[in-house]
């Protein structure tokens, strides 16, 4: 998890509720980590064994209750390298789709780091507010 301040915090975590209440896909049940709650772990191997992580949504097929991907919530403090090595990547490699959200002035950065670290992420969504204070979520590299 990245270091927040609590207001980056509380911006992130109000953007996750956002998402999750905007999510729409009827085949996919949604589960959602914000903050320190921990109610969906992902398993994953590592050198000592396994590890749960607990990325900020997991996807999951609903008629077979299978993973169908992990999504992850980012504020424009957190798109970084650190960020990209030691969560982006291991995500991308753990689910069978990878979802990144990121605030839309940070958009560019985002994909240059995915490019930069090969990290394969399914989609990557923008996210951010219009003139009407409506929440919107759109693929990046669209035009708005």
């Amino acid at each position: 998890m990245a270091n927040r301040t609590i207001e980056d915090q509380r911006d992130h975590d109000t953007t996750v509720w956002q998402i999750r209440r905007a999510f729409k896909v009827p085949v996919w049940t949604l589960e959602a980590n914000p903050g320190d709650e921990q109610n969906r772990g992902l398993d994953v191997p590592t050198a000592q064994g396994r590890a749960m992580l607990y990325p900020d949504f997991i996807y999951l097929e609903k008629r077979t209750g299978k993973l169908a991907g992990v999504g992850e919530v980012e504020t424009a403090s957190t798109v970084t390298a650190e960020e990209a090595r030691s969560q982006w990547q291991l995500f991308a490699y753990a689910a069978p789709r990878f979802f990144l959200y990121v605030p839309r002035e940070v958009e560019e950065e985002t994909l240059r780091l995915c490019r930069q670290f090969r990290i394969r992420a399914q989609d990557v969504m923008v996210y951010y507010y219009t003139e009407k204070n409506r929440f919107v979520v759109a693929k990046a590299g669209k035009d708005r």
